[in-house]
């Protein structure tokens, strides 16, 4: 659904600001785990299909420091939650074939009277709509970038995009060291966005 809401956004050249609704229909069980309308803490921002697609709008992206106790909160997401709602698909409309896949469906009005409409059956990243490879540098950059330091980031991009002339996989360890533990988005705190 983010793919869509981001291929739109992209293609058409509207911000957060233009949007007046976005209106998302997705398969009964998504709906249930995305629950959270309007969430209160960082984990069931993480299953919120509105502050996700609020992210989407706003920014072009979704990053792991928008899933902090800090981030949840911003006036500017949140102006923006109740403009998304989600309808499911009735519950059996899959039939008894467990493999086929309904489409996800996303309908955003904008102030100017336009109504974008799009859909798609599997998610950016899956077997069926695999990754091109500088999402996986994005997201690479986004999962390592506050734990480990430029040097140890910069030398471990450059081993992974030449993974197969590597000589040893300890070279590349090296670099991927860090301390481990758990905070509540503490390792985000005065980071800017990118």
């Amino acid at each position: 659904m983010l793919d869509v809401v981001l291929d739109l956004r992209r293609r058409h050249g509207f911000t957060a600001d233009d949007v007046v609704t976005v209106r998302t229909r997705v398969e009964f069980g998504n709906k249930r785990n995305l629950m959270y309308t309007e969430p209160s803490q960082e984990m069931e921002a993480r299953f919120s299909m509105n502050y996700c697609i609020a992210l989407a709008l706003l920014y072009g992206r979704l990053s792991l420091s928008d899933f902090t106790p800090q981030a949840v909160h911003r006036p500017e997401v949140c102006a923006l939650l109740s403009r998304v709602t989600m309808d499911a698909y009735e519950r059996d409309a899959q039939g008894p074939d467990p493999t086929v896949r309904l489409p996800h469906e996303v309908c955003i009005t904008l102030k100017d009277g336009r109504v974008l409409t799009g859909s798609s059956t599997w998610a950016r990243g899956t077997i069926h709509n695999p990754f091109e490879a500088s999402d996986y540098s994005e997201k690479f950059e986004d999962c390592c970038r506050n734990f480990l330091s430029p040097g140890d980031f910069a030398a471990a991009r450059e081993m992974l995009q030449n993974l197969e002339r590597l000589d040893s996989i300890r070279r590349l360890m090296q670099h991927l060291v860090f301390t481990a533990g758990s905070d509540r988005g503490e390792r985000f705190a005065g980071k800017k966005r990118c």
